[in-house]
């Protein structure tokens, strides 16, 4: 249907621009959604839908039905309208963020970019709904499952409005008669939850390479030089691929991401980390491993506001990649946030590491260094914190903080399915 006129004399722009003018619930706006690309076709029209009711279901149907149409967003003032259309389109293959006002779909995006911690980028994967503060100068990201309503990490934005905002969020879900869930805070906000009746739990501890310190000198990084000489007799190189020159190279990576996943035997996860998404992977710079040209290693880049910290976030390779070719690409890319002036570098979170391990220490404490200590059947934890101890980080701890009562087991599962996608994705890999 492309570039073809219908009877009526619209082609496919025009009828969805007219449609768009007369309030029927569709709105274009390149600053927020850009241009497809990156296994679209370039000439894809990203739309919103404003309103899930009767009328923007029976507009969703019929832009369904148009080939190129790609839906990013929906808008509407009800939650049951919100979880209704976000789980429609998804099981059309469409993967949209939720927001109740579209001024907030406006907001986000602006917010993320100005943010000094990385993790505001998962605000951008599109599997997420959003609250923001009554000024839009802040937002909670969340996600439902259950009867839990799960927040990603502490507000984004402002933090002069965060007090008010987890209010706003607590009282939501309140209404709901659901149950608030902030998942991997940090220790220095645990007062900001405390204050509305929640119980903790420590997760494990995320670590973080100061990088004015950071280089390869000295004996305690020798296997570090070991890792970089070793890798690059391999004829291998790092570089660095800026966002407007990443749909040049999806392709390449998508055959990386597949075949990483099929080698690994597991699939992706979602939430609290990243997963192979197109639109996502445009709007960061990709770090890649080369070798004799061809790419075979890569992991986008996360960039805080005010060169605060970088991280990354989505980490792929080839089986034919040199061993270590990961942690190379990990030494060049803090080299290289460190010339360029960054602050930090975010190793991401060692689970159930940093839990206390005494007679009196909470239950859960003695669960969380039991399976630390003896876990590697399922998962290497102990092995996690060894392989970033090489960095030389420091360690924060990170918590879930929740209702008290009995719900924690439920609570729990609600998570884990969450970030698996289905009940069969938690208990595989």
């Amino acid at each position: 249907m492309n570039n073809q006129k219908t009877k009526k004399g619209l082609n496919r722009r025009s009828f969805l621009r007219s449609t768009a003018a007369v309030g029927a619930g569709l709105a274009f706006s390149p600053m927020v959604f850009g241009q497809a690309g990156g296994g679209h076709k370039a000439d894809d029209i990203n739309v919103a839908l404003l309103g899930a009711g009767a009328q923007g279901t029976v507009l969703m149907n019929a832009c369904l039905k148009i080939p190129g149409i790609r839906f990013k967003a929906i808008c509407d003032i009800w939650s049951y309208g919100q979880q209704y259309g976000l789980n429609y389109l998804k099981k059309n293959g469409h993967e949209v963020n939720v927001y109740e006002d579209y001024r907030e779909m406006l907001a986000v995006e602006d917010i993320v970019k100005h943010s000094r911690k990385t993790y505001a980028n998962l605000a951008l994967l599109g599997d997420k709904s959003f609250l923001l503060s009554d000024n839009r100068n802040c937002f909670i990201m969340y996600g439902i499952e259950g009867h839990s309503w799960i927040a990603m990490g502490d507000p984004v934005g402002s933090e002069g409005e965060w007090e008010p905002l987890v209010w706003k969020y607590r009282e939501l879900c309140d209404r709901q008669d659901c149950w608030p869930v902030f998942y991997q805070i940090d220790k220095r906000n645990l007062d900001l939850y405390l204050n509305l009746g929640m119980t903790f739990l420590k997760l494990g501890e995320e670590a973080r390479v100061p990088l004015k310190d950071f280089s390869l000198e000295g004996s305690s990084r020798k296997s570090l030089r070991y890792t970089c000489n070793k890798v690059e007799r391999e004829n291998c190189t790092f570089g660095i691929i800026p966002c407007d020159e990443v749909n040049h190279e999806l392709d390449q990576l998508k055959h990386i991401s597949d075949s990483w996943l099929k080698e690994k035997n597991t699939r992706e996860k979602s939430f609290s980390i990243g997963f192979f998404k197109p639109d996502y992977l445009r709007k960061t710079p990709i770090a890649v491993v080369r070798r004799e040209g061809e790419i075979v290693a890569f992991a986008n880049i996360w960039l805080g506001a005010e060169k605060e910290e970088l991280s990354i976030d989505l980490m792929r390779h080839l089986s034919s990649a040199p061993n270590g070719t990961m942690e190379y690409l990990f030494i060049e890319l803090m080299l290289w946030g460190k010339q360029q002036g960054y602050d930090w570098f975010s190793l991401g979170m060692a689970p159930m590491s940093g839990l206390e391990d005494r007679e009196l220490a909470p239950l859960w404490h003695k669960l969380g260094t039991f399976i630390f200590r003896h876990g590697e059947h399922f998962y290497n934890f102990r092995g996690l914190r060894q392989y970033k101890e090489k960095f030389d980080p420091f360690w924060e701890s990170k918590y879930l903080a929740c209702p008290r009562g009995f719900m924690l087991p439920r609570i729990l599962a609600n998570l884990a399915t969450l970030i698996s996608g289905s009940i069969k994705g938690v208990v595989a890999k």
